[in-house]
This record gives C-alpha cells, sequence and structure tokens, in this order.
C-alpha cells in the first residue's frame, strides 16, 4: 500500500537500489549463497496500411531479475513508440478521446518487484499477481497476447504450510485498493476447498470499484477416478451503497474423460456481479477460438455478468497429440428479459508431420432481443 504514495521516479530508484544491492559482486558477500541473473526480451512491431493511411507501432520489453539467497528481483524496462495513438493502437493502451497525431515515444521501468522467501514464507513488494479458484473471487494477473494486465502493485504474503496454504493482499491499481486474505487447506482425499475475502474501494472517478465492496466465496473440488465436479460461489455486498443492489455469482462445472474421449458441462448464474478484477467462466465454447473469455464480442457486451444465466455442453475426441476434434452447444440469457444468445460449435485440429498444423472451426448462434434476431 505504501508503494502507491510515493512517486514514480523515487519507486524505480527504490529498486534500482534493490536491484544493485542484490547483484554486488561475490567478493561483496564472503559467505553469501552465488548470484543467479536472468534476462528476456520481447520486441514486436506491427504496422496498419489501409486507405492510404499507414501507421507504425513498436513495444520492446526487457526484463532482468537478480536472485541472491533469500531475495529476488525483478524489473521491466519497457520502451514504446506509436506514430499515431489516435488511429492506430494495437497493444489497448490508450483511451477514446486522444488528439489526432498522437505520438509516443516513452522508454520507462513500468513493473518491479523484490520478494523475500524463506522455509514456508514468502512475501513480495512491488508488482504481484493473485488468482484465487478459477478467477471468480479475485484474478490479478497478465495476458500479454491480449494486450491484458489488471495486475496491482502493493504488498503480497504467502504461507505454505503442511496444512494448507495462507495468502494476504494489500495492493492498488489505477486507484482500485485491495486488502484480502485466501485460505486454501491441502487436499483430503478425493476433494479440494478453498475460501476468502477481499475488500475493494475505488476513488469513484474512472475506477472499475465502487467507492467500497467486500466480496466472499469459496470453492470445492472433488473427482472420482474418470470424473471430477468443481463448484464456485462469490457473494458481493457494498457496505456504503443502498440496501438492495448486492451481487452474487455461481458456477458449476463437471468432466468425465477417459481414453481420449471426454464430455463436459457448466452452468453459471450471475447477478450485479461485473467488475474488472475478476475473470468469471463465460460458459461459452467461443473463448477457447477467440483466446480467452475477455474477446468474446457481441455476447459479452449484451449479455454481461450483471444479469446472466449460461450454460455449455462439449464433447470431444482425441486421436493423438495433435489430432482431436470437438462439438459444443452454449447458451446464455437474461432473467429480466427475453434476451437470449446460442450457439453450435465444432473445430478438428491435426498437423501434417508436426512441421505445418491445420485448424477448422465452425459455428451457427444465434441472438435474440425481444422479437428481434440475429
Amino acid at each position: 500500500m505504501f508503494l502507491s504514495r510515493l512517486s514514480s521516479r523515487s519507486r524505480n530508484a527504490a529498486f534500482a537500489l534493490a536491484f544493485v544491492g542484490a547483484a554486488l559482486p561475490p567478493f561483496a558477500f564472503a559467505d553469501e549463497p552465488e548470484l543467479r541473473l536472468g534476462v528476456t526480451n520481447k520486441f514486436d512491431y506491427k504496422r496498419l496500411d489501409q486507405e492510404g493511411v499507414r501507421e507504425d507501432a513498436l513495444r520492446n520489453r526487457l526484463e532482468v531479475s537478480a536472485t541472491r539467497g533469500p531475495f529476488d528481483v525483478w524489473m521491466r524496462l519497457e520502451s514504446l513508440q506509436v506514430s499515431d495513438a489516435a488511429t492506430y493502437d494495437p497493444f489497448g493502451l490508450f483511451s477514446e478521446g486522444v488528439p489526432p497525431e498522437t505520438r509516443v515515444d516513452k522508454t520507462e521501468l513500468t513493473k518491479r518487484s523484490l520478494t523475500f522467501h524463506q522455509d514456508a514464507f514468502r512475501a513480495t513488494v512491488g508488482d504481484g499477481a493473485l488468482v484465487f479458484g478459477r478467477g471468480m473471487l479475485l484474478a490479478l494477473f497478465e495476458d500479454e497476447e491480449l494486450n491484458f494486465d489488471n495486475r496491482p502493485e502493493g504488498l503480497f504474503a504467502d504461507f505454505d504450510h503442511e496444512l494448507g496454504r495462507v495468502r494476504a493482499i494489500g495492493a492498488s491499481a489505477d486507484e482500485n485498493r485491495f486488502r484480502g486474505v485466501f485460505v486454501e487447506p491441502k487436499r483430503f482425499g478425493p476433494a479440494r476447498v478453498g475460501g476468502g475475502f477481499v475488500e475493494m474501494w475505488g476513488s469513484g472517478v474512472n475506477t472499475f470499484i465502487r467507492d467500497r465492496e467486500q466480496d466472499s466465496g469459496a470453492y470445492a473440488d472433488v473427482g472420482w477416478g474418470p470424473a471430477s465436479i468443481y463448484g464456485e460461489l462469490v457473494h458481493r455486498e457494498f457496505p456504503s451503497a443502498p440496501s438492495g443492489i448486492d451481487g452474487d455469482g455461481k458456477m458449476l462445472s463437471a468432466v468425465v474423460a477417459a481414453k481420449g474421449v471426454s464430455l463436459s458441462g457448466e452452468i453459471r448464474d450471475y447477478t450485479n456481479f461485473e467488475h474488472g478484477f475478476h475473470d468469471p467462466p463465460t460458459a461459452l465454447k467461443q473463448h477457447t477460438w477467440t483466446l480467452l473469455n475477455r474477446i468474446n464480442g457481441q455476447v459479452i457486451q449484451d449479455l454481461d455478468n450483471d444479469d446472466v444465466k449460461g450454460s455449455l455442453v462439449e464433447a470431444a475426441y482425441s486421436a493423438g497429440l495433435f489430432t482431436s476434434v470437438a462439438a459444443s452447444r452454449s447458451e446464455a440469457h437474461r432473467e429480466e428479459n427475453d434476451d437470449r444468445f446460442w450457439e453450435v460449435y465444432s473445430e478438428g485440429k491435426t498437423t501434417w508431420r508436426e512441421i505445418v498444423d491445420f485448424t477448422v472451426a465452425g459455428a451457427e448462434s444465434e441472438f435474440r432481443f425481444g422479437s428481434t434476431f440475429e
């Protein structure tokens, strides 16, 4: 939490000093363990050529990590160049209303963390991630392929004992603040369970969260041989708001798989359950084709998690490591009116000598808004 009160320059300087301290030559610590360094770099260049308009965008990410004894330091230096952010923004970094011909050219330290780990205890200060269960209660993570990153900055503590795991968080992201505790006992027999509580605040301006909300939830996962069933329940309350606007999220999934054949089903029921720091399952097969459930397009926009029920049934067969077929039917609808969506989806995948991969997919879908069909 205290990191959010420091200026960007102060935070960068503090982590740079921590990195230098961890990376000092071995002779500076005669009895210390050896230093381990890691460096990765990712370069992205994209160009738009359309109707006589050419725009370019470049992003380079340099990540450096250092480990010595119980300390880990990690930093990301990011360079970004965009010729016109109002016309071409392939990385999804700018909001609407950017002035035309806005050129971006900047290099800055965008992510950093310092971690201490000793036996069963682990604590991270800086940028961190946490996904509880299947993301219904809280999902703070990054997906570079989708340019999605909602990870906050703060303190993350983790105690992993033989009896179970306890995690605590106190962090903030874009003026949205979090504090919470999450407990996951060790698996007993075929069952795995967990529960958590998180309290969140928003500043009221350009935030995903109301002035104050409290979310509590639990999950259970049970398996018997080739079959498994998973359920998760989350309840939202708003202590500072009038009564009657509480939210709920419920989902249940089951899978039976044997000898390359699988049959699965999933149902969901969400009411007033929409904000930017969770990732609830959609019960739509389409999300495996369009890269996760955040870009389901019109389906998620028109039937969002503030009022939706849905179901998914899927059958699949895998003939080998690279060859498979699958078919599914999914449906979503509102409780308060007749808005509905259904889709039948199928796909097949194979390879030629493990060099060229082939995928064929097709779907038939329908929207119904009252008496209007699409």
